[in-house]
């Protein structure tokens, strides 16, 4: 086999589709007279064969040697566009055994009154949550500034999110003292944090406020979250305030960025509506459960 790898010289007799033309995308030749890295336009070959169903979920992939020798260009080739989808949550690496396609995505956000929990159940998944630890201490600065204290103690509660046995998120909150006093362990292993606001401290929720990005899995977080070290995981830091505007919740949450997407819904009419809510002091929202 010759080994092109990310060479874009065309080959001898070798032409690129017209545009719009009908293709078998498993056999269809890479473009190598293209800008376009080989690796890339390969990434883009295999997505189209996910997206049609080539291989159902849960199945094993051509694997590298096939995929070299079918489309002629190196393994370092193959492996950049495979990676490229397991970062996307389309493929999943089981070490010894292949490449597989991957269950979809699991998705959240504002746009429904429940929380993550829920989400999970109405895509027909079964929800677990793992308690690995609670135990008192003094609120980290972020956390510190975020609930308005002033060297106070906090519960730091650290919990995995499961869905059918699978993990999906790692939850550390913290909650401020006296109120967390009141929590018991018990409380932790039927919802997520909104249930244990209400209904085991018996708080009235207001508003919360999130902030989200994107991190690279340390080795701990990797550990935790059953995946590679340096995979991207989606961050949520949220703030959960009483309906009298009193911070009660500081959350930190990761999930795998390969099986997790969070979906937010913008209004036009709301932008204007938010700045001035901002400018001038009003009653706390009601909160949207995460």
């Amino acid at each position: 086999m010759t080994d092109h790898g990310d060479d874009t010289r065309p080959r001898p007799g070798e032409a690129p589709p017209r545009p719009g033309a009908a293709v078998d995308t498993v056999q269809a030749p890479l473009d190598r007279a293209s800008a376009v890295p080989l690796y890339h336009q390969l990434y883009l070959v295999i997505l189209n064969q996910l997206e049609v169903g080539t291989w159902a979920v849960g199945e094993a992939i051509s694997t590298e040697e096939e995929l070299a020798e079918r489309y002629d260009v190196s393994r370092t080739t193959i492996r950049q566009a495979l990676q490229q989808l397991v970062w996307e949550g389309y493929l999943q690496r089981r070490h010894g055994r292949g490449t597989f396609v991957a269950e979809p995505k699991v998705h959240h956000g504002t746009d429904q009154p429940f929380g993550v929990t829920l989400y999970l159940r109405a895509q027909g998944m079964r929800p677990q949550w793992r308690l690995l630890g609670m135990a008192p201490m003094l609120a980290p600065r972020r956390v510190a500034e975020a609930l308005r204290l002033h060297d106070g103690q906090v519960l730091e509660i650290r919990r995995l999110l499961l869905g059918d046995d699978e993990v999906i998120g790692f939850h550390t909150a913290y909650i401020p003292f006296p109120l967390a006093a009141r929590l018991q362990a018990s409380h932790l292993m039927e919802g997520n944090s909104f249930f244990h606001l209400e209904s085991g401290l018996g708080l009235k929720l207001g508003e919360s406020r999130r902030v989200i990005g994107a991190i690279a899995a340390s080795e701990t977080d990797a550990e935790l979250l059953e995946t590679e070290v340096d995979s991207p995981l989606l961050q949520i830091q949220r703030t959960t305030f009483s309906a009298d505007g009193r911070p009660v919740e500081f959350l930190h949450a990761l999930y795998r960025g390969g099986r997790s997407e969070y979906h937010l819904t913008s209004h036009a009419g709301g932008i204007t509506a938010d700045v001035q809510a901002a400018a001038t002091p009003s009653q706390p929202r009601t909160a949207k459960k995460e």
